[in-house]
């Protein structure tokens, strides 16, 4: 056993962590998830089909400014790929390659995650060697039993379903350069890279340079250096995109996107004790997975180690007080302000005004426990490899890295199962893509942001038209991403004057296929399919479109708008009548829906005689809390405003019955289809107006309304 106790050459003990972890990767995903010639890349899971999509769009884009900014991907607007989390610093890597080697490009269209996965297991083993080494542990033994130990961490092997997330290693660079403190220059290097990453790296590397910078004990040191960190991340996050507009965009889920205080030491898919919620719960929320940090067993029992010696513990804290304040800070971040202690909620408080910004910009803070969880383990490993390092101690560690290995085991499961296969589609992809091949742009009415029924098919079929339309990055208005900012009343309002054009496919899902009915009077030619219509005027593609079984010949009776007779109800308390409703509107609730945002519309035909005493019979409340007292909402018919609605304190009940007279009914009637409009004046959230912690820009609730 000489050569397990005898020092590794750094460069001979980097490349062993990375053979080794490559090996694992291909062992548990196989070189055709790593090449893109798997299966699973023909419609892979959905968050990386966004990724993947964002990547293709903005590849087949010249060269332009705003670098990461993709002009074809949400027509008619511009669209950051850093918002769909298509990590620009490695998007930017490959479209340079694929400008210098073209044939570069159609490799990547497919193999772009799967060598991204690859980069990130050998950064992961190269990187937690390299700190070990960095506290003097530089043996054969102990550069093995690292690089495993690492690539075994169950909270990193999880998050491969988000390609930016798992780039752990960003976060063990940080702590590197923490433990290698010389050139500051190369930090300002490190959060940059990071912040062309993620925004949730970005901010825990700057949380350890803050804490090498205290280290110094040097006011020069921080004054000079500090603010040149956070210009790096500046202009690093100005070119990734974050201060576009998008980034305003309110988030939610602080409060149940946290960690567990139990949550590193209970696992869920344990290869050795499987689904460890039986002893106590640790996703005390729905979104609790978010920080979700089980050690592993060979972790937990080196971390046991650790604490078995006090004094070596308390020696550490004092050689490094700052960065395990750091640790600390950021696990009580990762808590959020609702702590939850197994499935019992301990304490909740208010965030202090000035503080505010953080959980609206941050949905998961649970995320936020890979700081101390890797400092723990750090740490943790270093004082197992110095106590278990001669005679028969020697066989301890690599028991324990065997036992760690087995418990990953159920996390790399996880991945596996869908990984093996591509996802199921709705649609017939094959019958699908000659069709919207065929075209230079496609259209999808609602566009993918604005879809507003709740039905989880309408989400899917537009995803999977988005994912046909990316593989040549044809044009389109709207793919899926992490924040969705789509004007949905614009749309409506264009929907009305919309007409066929050469070139273009234009997609009519669910209640909006009504829509498509003047294309037939218009040149264009349409079929129908399970969820909707599609028309063009590319007449021979919708007729093969029609052959090949992606669509079926129209039908004159099919895909109407909802008729609505005088008086007859619209009960919007339940999802009864979903058909009448567009966007701008919350989910159905107990007494109605709330409109939600500055626009909610609502579609209907009126098949009845034309009269001119109508009155409109509307049973509503204003979200009248905090800050707000009053609210008017301004009421139209077919873009004609009728009247103003006025909403008070004293004047708020939801059983009032409110009439407004409405003297187009004619001109409607006459119309067919036609669009009632509300939009509120005031659109701030109940939480901008301090009385809840609800983000929706909440008008008022309609539970019913009625012509008569």
């Amino acid at each position: 056993m000489t050569w397990w106790i005898a020092e590794a050459r750094s460069r001979h003990a980097y490349l062993a962590a990375g053979l080794l972890a490559l090996t694992l990767y291909l062992v548990v995903f196989g070189p055709g998830h790593m090449f893109g010639t798997s299966v699973y890349w023909d419609l892979p899971q959905e968050d990386q089909r966004a990724y993947l999509m964002a990547y293709r769009y903005w590849l087949h884009e010249p060269w332009h400014w705003p670098l990461f900014s993709s002009t074809t991907m949400n027509l008619p607007d511009p669209k950051n790929i850093a918002f769909s989390d298509a990590i620009p610093a490695w998007a930017f890597v490959n479209k340079t390659l694929a400008t210098l080697i073209p044939p570069w490009g159609d490799f990547t269209v497919r193999a772009y995650l799967g060598l991204w996965y690859a980069l990130v297991y050998v950064l992961q083993a190269c990187l937690g060697v390299v700190l070990l080494r960095a506290l003097g542990h530089r043996s054969w033994g102990a550069t093995i039993i690292t690089a495993l130990f690492f690539l075994a961490v169950p909270a990193w092997v999880v998050r491969y379903g988000h390609a930016a997330l798992t780039a752990h290693f960003l976060f063990l660079w940080a702590l590197l350069l923490y433990l290698r403190p010389g050139h500051k220059w190369i930090w300002l290097v490190q959060l940059a890279v990071t912040a062309l990453v993620n925004p949730y790296h970005t901010v825990m590397s700057l949380g350890v340079f803050v804490a090498s910078l205290l280290r110094t004990r040097s006011l020069r040191s921080f004054a000079t250096w500090f603010p040149l960190g956070v210009l790096a991340v500046a202009i690093a996050a100005w070119l990734a995109g974050y201060f576009s507009p998008e980034a305003n965009t309110p988030m939610w889920g602080f409060t149940s996107g946290s960690t567990n205080v139990l949550s590193m030491f209970v696992p869920m898919r344990s290869g050795l004790f499987g689904d460890g919620r039986w002893l106590a719960t640790v996703v005390a929320t729905d979104y609790q997975y978010e920080g979700w940090a089980y050690l592993g067993i060979g972790l937990l029992i080196v971390l046991g180690v650790a604490w078995s010696q006090p004094r070596s513990i308390v020696a550490a804290i004092r050689c490094h007080p700052f960065l395990f304040a750091i640790a600390l800070a950021f696990w009580i971040l990762a808590l959020s302000n609702h702590v939850y202690f197994g499935g019992h909620r301990v304490l909740a408080y208010k965030v202090p005004s000035l503080l505010r910004w953080i959980p609206t910009h941050f949905r998961a803070p649970g995320r936020f426990v890979w700081v101390p969880m890797y400092i723990g383990i750090t740490f943790a490993l270093s004082a197992a490899l110095h106590r278990f390092k001669s005679g028969w101690r020697l066989a301890i560690l690599p028991v324990l890295v065997v036992l760690q290995l087995l418990d990953a085991r159920g996390d790399w499961g996880w991945p596996l199962h869908f990984t093996n296969s591509r996802m199921p589609a709705i649609l017939d992809l094959d019958a699908w893509r000659p069709l919207v091949n065929a075209h230079d742009t496609v259209l999808v009415n609602p566009s993918y942001d604005c879809v507003t029924d709740g039905d989880p098919s309408s989400d899917h079929v537009g995803l999977e038209l988005q994912w046909l339309a990316s593989e040549h990055a044809i044009p389109i208005n709207g793919v899926y991403t992490s924040r969705p900012t789509r004007p949905c009343s614009r749309d409506t309002r264009a929907l009305r004057e919309l007409a066929p054009r050469d070139g273009t496919l234009y997609i009519f899902l669910f209640k909006l296929a009504w829509l498509s009915r003047p294309f037939d009077e218009q040149g264009a030619t349409c079929g129908e399919f399970a969820y909707g219509r599609a028309c063009s005027l590319d007449r021979p593609a919708i007729a093969d479109a029609i052959r090949r079984g992606a669509l079926t010949a129209p039908t004159p009776t099919k895909w109407l708008a909802p008729t609505l007779h005088l008086g007859q109800r619209i009960e919007l308390a339940t999802a009864v009548d979903p058909a009448y409703v567009l966007d701008g509107w919350s989910s159905p609730e107990t007494l109605g829906r709330w409109t939600d945002g500055p626009l909610a519309n609502l579609v209907l035909q009126m098949p009845d005689a034309p009269r001119a005493d109508v009155t409109l019979k509307l049973q509503a409340m204003a979200m009248l809390c905090g800050d707000r007292t009053t609210q008017a909402v301004d009421v139209s018919i077919a873009g004609s405003q009728i009247a103003t609605l006025a909403f008070a304190v004293g004047s708020n009940d939801p059983a009032t019955v409110r009439s407004i007279p409405v003297p187009i009914w004619l001109e409607a009637a006459v119309r067919g289809v036609v669009v009632l409009e509300l939009r509120p004046h005031d659109v701030l959230s109940p939480t901008r107006l301090h009385c809840d912690k609800d983000d929706r820009q909440l008008g008022i609730r309609v539970q019913r309304l009625w012509f008569e």
